[in-house]
């Protein structure tokens, strides 16, 4: 625990730096959902949000490089539009309702899947390997689980 608040003080960020981060965060979305308005059936393509950015984005104030939508949700519904994200949102529901099922018996997997759907909506996990690795770990239990139950 002295460790944590020591942590806490070593990397202190100012109230202007928090400030500029939120505000960028929010230019970030805005700029993700222009883009699934301007091309809402199929998105700007996998991968294309940085390419796109500064078309969509009301302004560029703070960040340059590569950037990205800051929000797995968004960044799906940008680069693959209405049908790539609610495949999206589908899988993930589909996986969450395996974990509602199983609540009583592996609370854990519902709570890591839980917390990472929140942390996913604040970072750019789309493509990364971990959440579907979770997800598998999830859906691979329930179906042990079920046949268990079975007595198979």
């Amino acid at each position: 625990g002295l460790s944590y608040v020591l942590a806490l003080h070593a990397v202190s960020r100012s109230s202007e730096e928090m400030g500029a981060s939120q505000e960028s965060r929010l230019i970030y979305w805005k700029a993700a959902v222009n883009m699934t308005l301007h091309h809402p059936v199929w998105g700007v393509g996998f991968g294309q949000y940085p390419m796109n950015y500064e078309a969509f984005a009301s302004n560029v104030k703070y960040e340059w490089g590569e950037r990205t939508a800051h929000s797995s949700w968004l960044l799906a519904f940008a680069e693959s539009g209405f049908v790539g994200g609610f495949l999206f949102i589908a899988f993930f529901v589909t996986v969450y309702r395996n974990a509602w099922i199983h609540l009583r018996e592996s609370p854990d997997l519902f709570y890591a899947l839980a917390g990472y759907g929140v942390a996913m909506s604040f970072l750019s996990h789309t493509y990364m390997l971990y959440p579907y690795l979770l997800s598998g770990l999830i859906l691979a239990a329930s179906a042990v689980k079920e046949r268990a139950a079975y007595g198979r």
